[in-house]
């Protein structure tokens, strides 16, 4: 059995100085995942809606991105395709971080080249850090 310095020092690896984009409507979970992305060694930035987040991934072209599905404006899926028409766009990683649980929406998610689906309700630091390292393939 590992001990739990073990966990802790496999789940906070450094992130390899990688950038990733957050988008979501609630600033709650943007500070939240911000600060546990932080914490792991990545650079993070964040977009309170779909065209600020759209409009930076374009920009800044960051190497992960993360978004909810349920904004104001423009819903997380609509920017997907988005993003997706971009020619830079088309192989970004990219997280759902949802509060939907149900499988239309995953198979919506998986049909746009969703590398994750995480469920708002399964929002577990360790977990969310290590799915992200495993879309950019640090571990």
């Amino acid at each position: 059995m590992r001990s739990a310095s073990f966990l802790l020092h496999f789940v906070y690896m450094p992130g390899d100085n990688s950038t990733i984009l957050i988008i979501d409507d609630e600033a709650d979970i943007r500070d939240l995942l911000k600060k546990m992305l932080g914490d792991a060694g990545f650079e993070v930035s964040e977009a309170p809606n779909a065209p600020k987040g759209l409009k930076w991934a374009l920009e800044h072209h960051p190497d992960l991105v993360i978004t909810d599905i349920i904004m104001p404006e423009t819903d997380g899926l609509t920017m997907l395709q988005q993003l997706r028409a971009d020619a830079w766009g088309k192989s970004v990683p990219t997280i759902v971080l949802s509060g939907l649980d149900d499988e239309a929406s995953q198979q919506i998610a998986k049909d746009n080249g969703v590398a994750a689906y995480i469920v708002k309700t399964n929002l577990i630091p360790e977990v969310v850090v290590a799915k992200v390292r495993e879309v950019l393939h640090l571990d």
